[in-house]
């Protein structure tokens, strides 16, 4: 393999990493996976990490392999020196997972309203926040006034001297450090057009325990993702891969393959391959991550792909959802800032971009008039006077309405979003950064 070494352009000395101490890490782990099935998956008796007295000796073994991973740099992330079997013991339940900051506070408080007041569900949601200085005390308090949503420092659980997590990166160790067992991990601008605890329901997920959503088809080519399979895919999965539309071909047919909006996971099942999603995103090894990918949504399966683990894509492509807005939709072509996916069923399951037309001007800006939908036909397009703005051709796929449901449902979102502005309007928010990871 050749060595390779990224890093960034700086004044100051830039961090490095090998791509062969990557490589050699992931082994590391493929090894600690292994000795975790040897133990956990053998219902083994909880009480051998604590007292291993008269253990077989290969639970033994594989006992001191995990300790010393666990002690070492790859794997030292808990607070106190709390091992993973601790953290894993710990997990209970069906819960969603949504980390919040400043800049979306306010796009939170309009899903969680969704969950609590359209939708009626009262499941378990837990709030993180990367630090103090990411989540306003007066929004974590306008948080909590929402039933059953517990607020949280990332930091409680993973220190910051301990790992190098900001924005995207932050969204896997959040899902590893939650508490529920059966977890749904939200982005922050995810509305659910139907109750969320229907995604447990999905037969792809039932039977691989992990539930990934396609993104949009980009027409962007590139070869520089061909590192994933040149290093971190075993040569056994090689073949499930190259079935992506990321890798067909010579350049691929799209520049996304996963949507990170939303993971749905059983955390009992792939608790060894959350942690390699989980060690993707840590900094310095997410400049690897995110030199051939936009950010954390393609480790969620390169994760699972480098550890053997078991997952599985939902079968449909991403919708285009919106209104008819004239300055930007035309007579052959459909754009808005917003994208929905579907249930097995084919049935609108979830949007994900919010309910504004910017989210960097989310008090200003108008709500957007949900009526249609265009199935995705071909690669996305881009405008250049709206921000985030994708485009569908409209000859090949026609303009779908909105059921009378789907757009009863958004009257009510449009009222609760007025209700979130007022409540929340004494609150003094920092501007939107002009360069904040979308």
């Amino acid at each position: 393999m050749t060595q390779k070494v990224f890093g960034f352009n700086s004044v100051e000395e830039p961090p490095r990493i090998y791509m062969t101490d990557v490589v050699l890490n992931v082994q590391r782990l493929r090894d600690y996976k292994k000795d975790w099935e040897n133990i956990i998956y053998r219902d083994y008796d909880r009480n051998y990490f604590e007292n291993s007295t008269g253990a077989p000796k290969d639970v033994l073994d594989s006992l001191k392999r995990i300790s010393l991973l666990e002690r070492s740099k790859l794997l030292d992330w808990n607070v106190d020196g709390r091992s993973m079997y601790q953290l894993y013991s710990s997990y209970r339940g069906r819960g969603i997972v949504m980390p919040v900051g400043n800049h979306d506070f306010i796009l939170a408080m309009a899903s969680i309203s969704a969950i609590r007041n359209v939708h009626k569900s009262n499941i378990s949601i837990q709030v993180f926040f990367n630090g103090e200085e990411d989540l306003m005390e007066e929004c974590r308090e306008s948080l909590k006034q929402f039933e059953n949503v517990h607020v949280q420092n990332i930091h409680d659980i993973f220190p910051r001297d301990k790992v190098g997590w900001k924005g995207w990166s932050v969204k896997a160790a959040t899902l590893l450090a939650a508490h529920c067992r059966e977890c749904i991990l939200m982005d922050s601008d995810v509305i659910f057009m139907q109750n969320p605890e229907i995604a447990f329901e999905q037969s792809k997920y039932i039977k691989s325990r992990m539930l990934l959503f396609k993104d949009r088809t980009m027409d962007f080519k590139s070869t520089i993702h061909m590192w994933v399979k040149e290093d971190l895919i075993p040569k056994e999965r090689i073949a499930h891969v190259d079935e992506m539309r990321m890798f067909r071909g010579e350049h691929g047919i799209t520049y996304h393959e996963a949507e990170s909006g939303v993971v749905v996971i059983d955390k009992s099942q792939r608790f060894i391959g959350l942690i390699g999603i989980t060690y993707l995103n840590i900094f310095p090894v997410n400049i690897i991550s995110y030199k051939g990918f936009h950010g954390d949504k393609e480790t969620f399966w390169i994760g699972m792909e480098m550890l053997s683990e078991n997952y599985s894509f939902d079968s449909h492509l991403p919708v285009g959802i919106g209104g008819l807005e004239p300055e930007i939709t035309g007579p052959d072509r459909f754009c808005s800032c917003q994208i929905a996916h579907q249930d097995e069923n084919g049935d609108l399951f979830w949007v994900n971009g919010g309910v504004v037309t910017d989210k960097t001007q989310v008090r200003t800006s108008p709500f957007v008039n949900f009526t249609h939908y265009v199935l995705e036909n071909g690669p996305y397009s881009s405008i250049e006077h709206r921000r985030n703005s994708m485009c569908l051709n409209t000859t090949e796929s026609p303009l779908l309405n909105l059921t009378a449901g789907q757009v009863g449902f958004f009257s009510k979102l449009r009222n609760e979003w007025q209700i979130i502005l007022n409540v929340t309007a004494h609150i003094d928010l920092p501007p939107y950064p002009q360069d904040e990871e979308e």
